[in-house]
């Protein structure tokens, strides 16, 4: 922001790291973009998460750290940004933040400045937390505190952008945890994205009318690396893009999983980073129950009455192996090549089979795992579970 050049003066820095863009970068970001069809929506986040700003200009503050104090001043200073903000991003659609700061902060700063963008010609867009700040009711609401904030947004006659922090925040561990680099403290595995319906239930059509659509955040606090934010975003954006524009009732993950590998192929052969999926696992008896193994989203156990189950293991990426393991390690590329279906015995209780796919690169999936364990007649009995494997571990 030329008119406050000492927000980019080293006080944007986190973890030891000082970045922002230049106006030149911002420039060429819109440019890219716009040749994509692509429309650039700026955040200028407030009232709160500014400690960069009052790091610069500390006389902005007062009482809540990281929050601009409520004051005519403040106001002043938000609409020089804006205006800046403004002539480098050409989008109808302003985003203003406006999440966890105090209510009364919001209640004197949102108003004014939705009315500041209404008077340049622009909407303002705001996460859910603005909701009773005094907006009216063209203010954008991004949903991120679950559909019982869409709805109440939806009810006061505002459009919506459903965002949940859950399956659509894609900064998010995938996978297991003790095999993934570091990520937010919660989970949105593939199948998890594919399954997400972005349209509450008991809405009526007008009122389904305001669910603008689907959003995924991706914050970068933990991502150390380009590769690693593709491989967060991908293939879970493959999967969002069909939650938005397919209907439900045409949706059908089994469909979505035959149809992914031409899209990873096409991802590889442009080289673009993703995470490689785990293979999957199909275990075949004439009566099977499946659990969550605690603490493992990539593993199942597997519970029959059978002496014997036949595994079978296939993966979504084309052109890898698939090795594994009967002992509960790790496979590794001098493990066992998988193909054919397995064939267990259970005389000893139970088998664990762990695999995981391996390309021509030296790149490594994930390892998914079942434990298949035969109990007594009487124990199946009295078991309660899943009937598929797929419906508790996602690839």
């Amino acid at each position: 922001i030329k008119r406050y050049p000492a927000l980019t003066s080293g006080v944007s820095c986190r973890d030891n790291a000082c970045e922002f863009y230049t106006q030149a970068d911002v420039r060429r970001i819109v440019r890219f973009a716009k040749s994509r069809n692509i429309t650039v929506v700026p955040e200028i986040e407030m009232p709160a998460h500014a400690t960069a700003a009052l790091r610069a200009y500390p006389q902005l503050g007062c009482g809540s750290a990281g929050v601009i104090c409520p004051r005519e001043s403040a106001v002043a200073f938000l609409e020089n940004v804006l205006v800046e903000v403004m002539r480098l991003f050409p989008s109808r659609y302003i985003h203003v933040g406006g999440d966890e700061a105090p209510v009364s902060t919001e209640r004197y700063l949102m108003p004014r400045i939705e009315a500041f963008l209404h008077a340049h010609g622009r909407a303002m867009v705001g996460w859910d937390d603005i909701l009773g700040s005094g907006v009216s009711r063209k203010a954008v609401i991004m949903a991120w505190n679950g559909e019982r904030r869409a709805i109440a947004a939806i009810s006061a006659g505002h459009d919506v952008v459903m965002v949940p922090d859950g399956p659509l925040y894609f900064d998010a561990y995938q996978g297991a945890r003790s095999q993934e680099p570091p990520a937010t403290q919660h989970m949105a595995t593939l199948e998890e994205v594919y399954s997400y319906d972005p349209t509450p239930d008991g809405l009526s059509g007008e009122q389904r009318s305001h669910i603008l659509g689907a959003e995924a955040a991706l914050w970068t606090e933990k991502i150390a690396s380009p590769n690693r934010l593709f491989a967060m975003a991908l293939p879970r954006a493959i999967a969002l893009s069909e939650i938005a524009w397919t209907p439900p009732a045409q949706k059908s993950w089994r469909s979505f999983l035959s149809r992914l590998p031409a899209q990873l192929a096409w991802l590889r052969a442009n080289g673009y980073s993703f995470r490689t999926p785990s293979p999957m696992i199909d275990v075949i008896g004439r009566r099977m129950r499946f659990q969550s193994m605690p603490g493992n989203v990539s593993g199942a156990i597997a519970l029959t009455d059978q002496s014997a189950a036949t595994v079978r293991l296939n993966e979504p990426l084309k052109g890898v192996e698939i090795r594994y393991t009967l002992d509960g390690t790790a496979p590794t590329a001098r493990s066992a090549l998988y193909g054919s279906p397995l064939n267990l015995r259970l005389d000893r209780g139970s088998q664990t089979v762990t695999a995981a796919a391996f390309d021509a690169r030296g790149e490594v999936s994930e390892s998914s795992s079942v434990v298949v364990k035969r109990l007594a007649p009487s124990a199946f009995k009295r078991t309660n579970g899943s009937r598929a494997w797929g419906s508790i571990v996602s690839p």
